[in-house]
């Protein structure tokens, strides 16, 4: 498997997930509402968070990947990862801290909105953070 589309496993009884280091690339909405899953490893420090929307020819950000996951607590984030996509992790409540990794560029609007999140260190190369990235 290289490529994870767009709402996969959505709404799935998963408990953990590791993403293999053949995935090269994740859509949108993978993990959406997996109210079970509490874990997930990334193993390809260099996997793509994108999809091409319908009618256009060019790539976005995937967004909303792990959102409505309540019970996560622990993401192994990829090492090269340069961007955490809008709405990420909307509502994973049960997510009480992250290590970002140290190559982050931007955090996307929502991104960790709805966690609950105690802490979090922002890399020195961070540019960018949306709104209500960490809104309570």
């Amino acid at each position: 498997v290289s490529y994870i589309y767009s709402t996969a496993f959505s709404e799935s009884g998963l408990k953990s997930v590791t993403i293999p280091a053949s995935v090269n690339t994740i859509e949108q909405q993978v993990f959406l509402d997996c109210k079970n899953l509490t874990r997930v490893v990334f193993e390809n420090p260099d996997i793509l968070l994108r999809y091409i929307p319908s009618a256009s020819t060019s790539y976005s950000e995937a967004g909303s990947i792990f959102s409505g996951c309540s019970s996560l607590s622990e993401v192994i984030l990829p090492e090269n990862l340069t961007s955490i996509p809008d709405s990420t992790f909307y509502g994973c409540t049960s997510l009480k801290s992250i290590v970002l990794p140290k190559g982050i560029q931007k955090i996307g609007q929502s991104a960790f909105s709805g966690t609950g999140l105690k802490s979090v260190n922002i890399p020195e190369g961070v540019f960018s953070i949306g709104v209500n990235a960490f809104r309570g």
